[in-house]
């Protein structure tokens, strides 16, 4: 991935950084009622800070907090050329990601239009703003658009799971006991709903949470695609790939002796035959003379054509020149 894209991720992930922390911030600071932060005080503000993080898209902002974090000192280590970048920093962006557009999908799809759109609801300045829209809008662009390597395969989707799972996980018992009198959401609410009806709510929820992460998953393959191309694979050296190439320009390997290097007369004159053993347009090993351009006999593999040139060179006399795109001197 160029650089420039490792730069325009850095100043995404700041951005991020300093939307949620400053979201967080004013969220926390309320719960205090201190004087000197009374310019962010809200009259709808909790009192309690177990309160504040009922919300999952608070909690999500504290992922994305983390993971923009991480993903600043990855991007500035790759920048300053210390290092390649790690899967683990764009792992956790991920997920904090996945999360954070879950809290942006239920807050707007849900929480909304139940309660009825407002400007303080949608543009508050001081933290929902921040939280709800503009940092887990910026944090899909950067993932999607920026943060392209390392990749990693699709089963590394289900660690996004987590998030959204450990949410109901821990909140539904603390609501069933009591712990938590009101409920952060109405697809909660297990007193006015029977159990049935909150297991439903909350395995559907689940699932869209994962729908989300597939999405994601998906279209940055895609644009890894659709911007780079599909990578060819790495072919090891001395792979049966490799060894099927066509050999356009080949490289002289060795040369053979006819009857195993003993000189005579016989062969002496007849030194200027050379049989070529090399792949043919076929895909098959041919031998002929250097001097023709049609082959003498096509065989299946090398080792044939090589038994068969060494037959030659007995009977007619000449020597042997192997071809290969492995470069490597063969030994007999």
């Amino acid at each position: 991935m160029k650089k420039s894209r490792y730069g325009f991720s850095l100043l995404l992930n700041i951005l991020i950084f300093f939307m949620t922390a400053f979201g967080l911030f004013s969220l926390v600071i309320n719960t205090f009622d201190l004087s000197a932060f009374a310019w962010l005080a809200k009259t709808d503000s909790p009192n309690d800070l177990s309160l504040v993080f009922q919300s999952f898209p608070n909690i999500a902002a504290v992922l994305l907090l983390i993971a923009s974090f991480s993903m600043v000192i990855a991007d500035i280590k790759v920048l300053s050329g210390k290092e390649k970048m790690s899967r683990w920093p764009v792992l956790m962006k991920f997920m904090a990601t996945s999360a954070a557009f879950f809290g942006f999908c239920i807050t707007y799809f849900m929480m909304l239009p139940k309660n009825g759109f407002s400007s303080a609801a949608i543009f508050d300045w001081r933290d929902t703003f921040w939280i709800n829209t503009a940092a887990p809008l910026l944090a899909v662009i950067s993932f999607l658009f920026t943060e392209f390597e390392p990749k990693f395969h699709f089963a590394w989707s289900f660690f996004c799971l987590l998030p959204s799972v450990v949410y109901f996980a821990v909140m539904l018992p603390l609501l069933f006991n009591g712990a938590v009198g009101v409920p952060p959401y109405f697809f909660m609410d297990v007193k006015g709903q029977d159990a049935l009806s909150v297991s439903m709510w909350t395995g559907g929820l689940i699932l869209f949470s994962f729908l989300i992460v597939v999405i994601l998953f998906l279209v940055r393959k895609g644009l890894s695609i659709f911007l780079f191309g599909r990578e060819e694979p790495r072919i090891k050296p001395n792979s049966k790939k490799e060894k099927e190439s066509n050999d356009h320009h080949p490289k002289v390997l060795k040369i053979v002796s006819g009857k195993n290097g003993a000189s005579s007369k016989a062969v002496r004159a007849k030194s200027d035959r050379i049989y070529h053993i090399s792949r043919h347009l076929s895909g098959r090993w041919q031998v002929k003379l250097a001097s023709s351009v049609k082959p003498i006999r096509l065989f299946k593999t090398q080792g044939e054509a090589i038994s068969f040139a060494k037959e030659l060179t007995k009977t007619q006399g000449g020597s042997i020149r192997i071809h290969s795109l492995l470069g490597k001197m063969r030994r007999r």
